[in-house]
């Protein structure tokens, strides 16, 4: 197990978190974590985080994950939204979620994504439309270290951004 933080371009990066160690075990290694999530193309960021074999994020235990960790799930739902409408395989993926298995806090950012992207006719889907009416979020959820509240949408949600 590592036991070091780094620091570049102002970003931390934590060792020890859930996202670090998924792609530890997924054979990428440390050298995905010198980029700034940012900085990631698209379909960059889904084949990292879909790897094969491996329990999707969406899945995952959050009980050690701190607001780094909830931003990368948050951006990896977002693009595997938009892929969706224009890639057949995230389109499938999409379909075949099992939000029984989500975290409360996974299936709100989930639903507030897919109220921000306007694609409200995936609740019309029998998987997703126990999602429809999400009530927000009991305790904070913050994906940044100093949310803005510049996206209403995620502070109705009681997502700080």
């Amino acid at each position: 197990m590592l036991a070091m933080n780094t620091q570049r371009a102002s970003v931390n990066c934590d060792y020890h978190s859930p996202w670090v160690r998924l792609n530890i075990l997924g054979g990428i290694g440390l050298a995905a974590f010198e980029l700034d999530i940012n900085n990631i193309s698209d379909e960059e960021l889904i084949r990292r985080y879909s790897l094969v074999g491996q329990e999707p994020v969406y899945y995952q235990d959050q009980t050690d994950w701190d607001h780094a960790d909830f931003y990368y799930l948050n951006r990896y739902l977002n693009r595997l939204l938009s892929h969706a409408l224009t890639k057949e395989d995230r389109m499938a993926e999409f379909k075949t979620m099992d939000l029984s298995r989500m975290t409360k806090e996974t299936k709100v950012i989930l639903y507030v994504l897919i109220l921000f992207k306007k694609m409200e006719f995936v609740f019309e889907w029998e998987n997703f439309a126990a999602l429809k009416g999400t009530n927000p979020l009991k305790k904070r959820l913050d994906l940044v270290e100093n949310p803005t509240g510049v996206h209403a949408l995620y502070t109705k949600y009681n997502i700080g951004w």
